[in-house]
């Protein structure tokens, strides 16, 4: 179906509307976390790779902005969010399983089909539907052209009246939703109402085409399942991206519950109340799981940690609990 130069011109417009959207991104710390630790260790000590065993060394390491003293309400709060974002991870993990089992059938399914119906048929029905496709669009063309005038009063009547034009939005609308789904049938018929708003002669000019042209095959159902197949395991890898990032989230939404810990300098842990960027909460976590790590009985850990004595004493107070957290982080995989 040959749309009219004037529906084109509105769909393409809506259709970018409709469809447009901002992507959301989780930001990676990694360099950051690096010059943080080399910050708070120090680079001999952090590359060091002699020695029998790591050690805990009091000092004064660099606080900053994003490097946090982890004083005792700091710990309190972290450990309320790492408690939390353990919950939510092996959540996401149970959710995680069920998608890659489906995303799994999912590719079995797409290896039938494509057994059955190699690249090369689908390249044989795209090959003889464009032809007469082609032959079409150059027939409703040159009969559009007939039809200049229509097309300039049609023009108007879109710019003078929004109830059309809202009208054209919908089945835009409608008819990029069917596309995305794999229904080519149905999104050409919702593109057909859309010619029969805007274009006084699409009936009697698409007869005509077709009857020059002849008709298009039919889509192949096969085609349609193998479109929507891919659709959906894309869908279902967003899933995914989205729950590695949930379970951070959660985790931050719960210690800026807490107080203490905000943004600040020197050795405090911060202004009261104020809640913990994500930068700020990744250097504290692995700082803590640092600390777990060197200070175990069997450590076999082959690097240095500085820590001030407040955090020397806040973490040697939570002892229990801070093993506990960093080492249910450690076995989800989550380390910063």
């Amino acid at each position: 179906m040959r749309l009219s130069l004037v529906t084109r011109a509105v769909l393409a417009a809506a259709v970018v509307a409709a469809i447009a959207a901002p992507v959301p991104a989780h930001a990676q710390f990694g360099k950051l976390l690096k010059k943080a630790k080399e910050k708070v260790v120090g680079d001999k000590d952090s590359a060091a790779a002699s020695g029998p065993s790591g050690s805990v060394r009091p000092g004064e390491p660099k606080f900053d902005a994003n490097v946090l003293e982890l004083d005792p309400s700091l710990v309190d709060r972290m450990l309320r969010g790492m408690a939390a974002e353990a919950r939510s991870a092996q959540s996401s993990a149970a959710k995680a399983e069920k998608i890659n089992a489906e995303i799994a059938a999912i590719q079995k399914e797409s290896d039938e089909i494509a057994s059955k119906h190699p690249s090369d048929e689908r390249a044989a029905w795209e090959n003889t539907n464009y032809k007469v496709e082609e032959c079409i669009t150059d027939e409703l063309q040159r009969r559009q052209e007939t039809h200049e005038g229509d097309m300039q009063d049609m023009q108007a009547r879109l710019m003078s009246d929004p109830a059309l034009r809202q009208k054209m939005i919908e089945i835009s609308q409608r008819a990029s939703a069917e596309m995305q789904r794999g229904d080519s049938a149905a999104a050409q018929k919702t593109l057909a109402e859309a010619d029969a708003l805007t274009y006084p002669h699409a009936k009697e000019d698409s007869a005509a085409a077709k009857k020059k042209c002849g008709t298009p095959v039919p889509r192949p159902s096969w085609m349609d399942r193998e479109d929507a197949l891919v659709e959906r395991r894309s869908q279902l890898a967003d899933q995914l991206r989205k729950g590695e990032g949930a379970a951070r989230d959660t985790a931050l939404q719960v210690v800026a519950k807490g107080g203490g810990g905000g943004v600040g300098t020197g050795n405090g842990g911060g202004r009261a109340g104020a809640p913990l960027t994500a930068v700020q909460y990744s250097i504290a976590l692995e700082r803590m799981i640092a600390w777990a790590a060197l200070t175990a009985p069997d450590s076999k850990e082959k690097w240095k940690g500085s820590y001030s004595a407040v955090e020397l004493d806040a973490l040697k107070a939570r002892d229990a609990d801070v093993r506990k957290l960093t080492a249910d982080m450690r076995g989800l995989g989550i380390w910063r």
